[in-house]
């Protein structure tokens, strides 16, 4: 069995209403996180496990200032890993956490004032970008303002984009990339005005990628990989030319690892108790899940 390495492999494992033991957790193949909207958390599963998660959270079953916010946490609608382990979420509701998977607690919690957020990403300075598909806009906000937010709405900079629904930073282009209902930004971040600027906008519509742009991720290689309704699609920044790598419908997330590709296809409405990687399939029957990362 492989350990999974996060911290000195403590994690919280805990029921709906409380929380239990500290335990090591190991894995039988690999480590995927995702957002599960039956039960509003965020969960860990091993692949060559069939039932069970080895880990999960939700804003419930936090401290009492994150539990405060359950209201805005439902319906999880995007999860990203970041260098230091931790997890990034965000809810339709509103709801955001930076969570450190081995306390099991939230860094900071707070509440988007943008309507139906699809996607959340951390800046190098430590503010957040989000994504909302009703607000049609890409938002930026400083989650240190204040560390839980209690009836404040935090100080936000925007940049309107049709149905906006993923963003994603590029470190070496210096660059925030988002996704809309036909088009990529690419944007500036100014960190002393707290602000974005438009750079440059590319239509994957006109390209043959089709309509409703969802999921935004970047490679190893330095592309931008998406979905929208009809493809899963990639855009070359410096050629500025797009591909589609496979015309499938509904891909809700996208995400890439040494054992391949990961999609997450809705199957019901917009989610599915399946993941697939490659040919192989993980499934939690009752799972609402809506988007997966490789851990």
């Amino acid at each position: 069995m492989k350990s999974l390495a996060v911290g000195a492999l403590l994690i919280s494992v805990f029921s709906a209403t409380a929380f239990s033991q500290q335990c090591d957790i190991k894995t039988k193949g690999f480590a995927v996180v995702a957002v599960e909207q039956a039960k509003q958390r965020v969960v860990i599963l091993d692949s060559a496990e069939s039932d069970g998660y080895l880990w999960q959270w939700s804003a419930l079953c936090d401290s009492p200032s994150v539990s405060a916010l359950n209201a805005s946490f439902g319906n999880p609608s995007d999860v990203r890993v970041k260098k230091d382990g931790k997890i990034l979420m965000i809810c339709s509701g509103g709801g955001f956490a930076k969570i450190d998977v081995a306390t099991c607690k939230a860094d900071y919690a707070g509440v988007c004032p943008s309507a139906n957020p699809h996607s959340i990403e951390e800046l190098p300075d430590g503010r957040i970008a989000t994504a909302s598909s009703d607000g049609e806009s890409v938002m930026i906000i400083d989650p240190r303002e204040f560390k839980f937010q209690h009836n404040k709405q935090p100080k936000k900079n925007v940049l309107k984009l049709e149905s906006a629904h993923g963003v994603v930073w590029d470190a070496k282009r210096q660059s925030l990339w988002a996704i809309g209902s036909t088009a990529i930004v690419e944007m500036a971040y100014l960190p002393a005005e707290m602000n974005i600027k438009e750079k440059g906008r590319y239509d994957f519509l006109s390209a043959g990628c089709g309509k409703w742009g969802h999921d935004l991720l970047l490679g190893d290689d330095g592309l931008v990989y998406f979905t929208t309704h009809d493809t899963v699609s990639v855009f070359d920044p410096s050629l500025r030319t797009f591909k589609v790598l496979d015309n499938v419908t509904y891909v809700k997330s996208i995400s890439f690892s040494k054992h391949g590709q990961m999609r997450l296809k809705a199957r019901v409405k917009w989610w599915t108790d399946t993941i697939t990687v490659g040919e192989k399939s993980i499934v939690r029957p009752g799972a609402k899940f809506y988007k997966a990362r490789f851990f």
